[in-house]
């Protein structure tokens, strides 16, 4: 009686955990599948790949000592409590599961803290709390149970019972994956079957869906560790096959050499967002948009990492982070980025910013991409002995210091990253509580919104007028590029008046001269086609072949813009794997140029090449 009453308690403490674990999973798949519909919670693969794991750990905790099984189990389960929220976070903000490499870029996040957490609704609580709750009950359960002495039997059969269940739940999980195309992974037919999904991981929401929460988290770590040591001569050989199935050929065209040996100043925008471009809120930038080269059908997607960085990265090499989200390597040789091929042709070339140099890493960034300084401004003591506040876009101009590192004597490029309008959007900013020069009692948010893109515009009028004044400014060509939507700002799809997550991203793209006409083009364009463009409109030579993206102005160039998740828009219609109109031809195309892309970050592939 005894017995059965021990075996008994021992199943209820073993079903109460499982239960603790499995719905951390089954719950984060279960809420995003409704935003995402690739591969059904309900489907056995994940759901088998999570109870071989949930298994180990049950396994583990019954093969440690009592004492020790408290700590081992409140650590596992806390640990995964946390993926699971964060996970749905990212999820949240940026319609898409992170993976190893943004956990790298966490602490720049930190700032994002109270925005996310505004993002969380009752249904991810109810998940976590119905976890915890389980958790306490087998705490509870297992403190009165008492075992009796186990022998060596006891362990070798519990190791190689778990062994067995571990193993079993596995292969039964990876066996229903199904078979692989036959077509190659760079193909339409790959990005829908799970097999080829879970070999080629590189698609963060359709990795999760198709392994669950457990096998995703350990698979990155392994596949993290593995391309460590992995060498690149099989990258450089799918590069060398790409490029002698897609060789470009750069041809002339009439915006070829417009800018000749002007100089260019190079702004990524942060967060201005299209319908901030009005004159009661940027009558400057709305000024350029009207005299310049407006390019009405630009996007900026993002493949991963901080969607500033992602869209840094592709303007300065033309290139995207990598579907795997490695936004860039240190140990890469960047001889075709802008800052590169502007050095060549007899420039020299700075960037600026306002934050730390350490953030992001920009410091030693920006010196791989080959600037010959990165101007962190938050790491220049007692600038103007702290006469400015920097956080504001403007004092760049009116600091006679800074102005002068943004446009030296000598013929130059220099790049800068605006920080005004950063979220958040409220009064817990410093930036929005001052200066407010337009105010909406019924949607604060706004205001602050306005008023910090205000500052961006003022700096970009003090820019040019004292660009005047030095009489600089016929010689100089401005290039503006958001980094990406005002995503921070709540009702930001109601103003935009879409609610699709792709044709949102469509964003500012404007280059102004004082002393051409204005044109607005519409042409189908991304981040990682600036690079190409600029390069063209400056004459300086260089290799298509060696760029994702293309200049805007060819005739060869295709005719759509892609983002993550498999989806391209073609001007007309968004497609995707789950549209039967989706064009094969097209959509192989772009999972070529993507693995492409992932080829040229991991291979070092140009300095192979030198």
């Amino acid at each position: 009686m005894k017995k059965n009453k021990n075996i008994i308690m021992n199943l209820i403490i073993i079903l109460s955990m499982s239960i603790s674990y499995l719905i951390l999973d089954l719950g984060l798949r279960f809420i995003t599948y409704n935003y995402y519909k690739f591969y059904p919670y309900y489907k056995l693969t994940p759901n088998l790949f999570s109870l071989a794991f949930i298994s180990l750990y049950i396994g583990i905790y019954y093969l440690i000592k009592k004492k020790y099984r408290k700590i081992f189990y409140i650590i596992n389960i806390l640990l995964f409590t946390i993926i699971t929220y964060s996970q749905y976070l990212h999820f949240k903000i940026f319609d898409r599961f992170y993976n190893i490499n943004d956990v790298f870029l966490a602490k720049e996040g930190v700032g994002y803290f109270e925005y996310a957490m505004s993002k969380t609704d009752f249904s991810i609580i109810i998940v976590i709390l119905l976890s915890i709750t389980l958790t306490i009950i087998t705490l509870k359960l297992s403190k009165k149970h008492h075992e009796k002495y186990r022998d060596k039997m006891y362990f070798s059969f519990s190791i190689l019972f778990t062994i067995l269940c571990f193993i079993s739940f596995f292969l039964i999980a990876y066996l229903k994956l199904g078979k692989e195309t036959l077509d190659g992974k760079a193909s339409y037919a790959s990005s829908v079957n799970a097999l080829d999904i879970y070999k080629d991981f590189n698609n963060p929401n359709k990795n999760i869906q198709v392994t669950g929460l457990y096998e995703n988290t350990y698979r990155e770590i392994h596949l993290y560790i593995k391309n460590k040591y992995t060498s690149n001569k099989e990258s450089i050989k799918k590069i060398k096959k790409y490029l002698k199935k897609h060789n470009k050929i750069h041809e002339d065209n009439k915006y070829t050499g417009i800018f000749e040996n002007k100089n260019a100043i190079v702004i990524l925008m942060e967060s201005i967002d299209s319908f901030l471009i009005q004159d009661e809120v940027m009558p400057t930038l709305n000024k350029l948009k009207t005299e310049g080269i407006n390019f009405t059908n630009r996007y900026s997607p993002s493949f991963g990492g901080g969607q500033t960085l992602n869209s840094e990265f592709a303007l300065n090499t033309g290139i995207y982070s990598s579907t795997d989200n490695t936004i860039y390597n240190l140990n890469n040789t960047y001889k075709t980025s802008l800052a590169n091929m502007f050095k060549n042709a007899g420039y020299i070339s700075n960037s600026i910013h306002y934050n730390n140099g350490y953030f992001y890493n920009r410091q030693q960034f920006h010196k791989k991409l080959g600037y010959e300084h990165h101007y962190a401004i938050l790491d220049m003591n007692n600038i103007d002995n702290n006469k400015y506040d920097y956080s504001y876009d403007s004092n760049l101009i009116k600091s006679d210091k800074t102005y002068k590192l943004i446009a030296p004597d000598d013929k130059h490029l220099t790049f800068i990253t605006t920080y005004s309008a950063h979220l958040p959007y409220d009064l817990s900013n410093k930036r929005c509580a001052k200066n407010k020069y337009k105010y909406y009692e019924s949607d604060t948010e706004l205001s602050c919104l306005y008023n910090l893109a205000r500052d961006t515009d003022e700096m970009l009028r003090l820019l040019i007028e004292r660009l005047k004044e030095d009489n600089k400014l016929d010689n100089t060509v401005l290039v503006l590029a958001t980094d990406h939507y005002a995503y921070g700002y709540q009702y930001v799809n109601k103003i935009k008046n879409t609610n699709n997550k792709y044709l949102i991203q469509n964003t500012p793209l404007i280059i102004w001269n004082n002393n051409i006409k204005h044109e607005d083009i519409d042409t189908l364009a991304d981040t990682s086609d600036i690079l190409p463009t600029i390069l063209n409109m400056f004459d300086i030579e260089y290799d298509p072949n060696l760029y994702v993206g293309e200049d805007i102005f060819s005739n060869n160039r295709d005719n759509y813009v892609y983002f993550d998740e498999d989806v391209y828009y073609d001007g007309k219609k968004l497609y995707d794997t789950n549209n039967r109109s989706t064009n094969k031809e097209i959509y192989n195309n772009i999972k070529e140029k993507i693995a492409y892309n992932k080829n040229l970050i991991k291979s070092n592939y140009l300095k192979e090449t030198e």
